[in-house]
């Protein structure tokens, strides 16, 4: 299994249609992007 399909299976789904964002990294209620933009994580907690 590779990391996408790994972040799909045991993320919070909180949607049918996930967003199909592409996680870097995280830090406290912040995930980055593969572009270094920053997304608050309203589902953090």
């Amino acid at each position: 299994m590779d990391h996408k399909e790994n972040f799909y299976k045991y993320q919070a789904q909180t949607t049918p249609h996930p967003l199909g964002l592409v996680v870097d990294h995280a830090s406290g209620s912040y995930i980055y992007d593969h572009l270094g933009t920053a997304h608050l994580d309203f589902v953090a907690g």
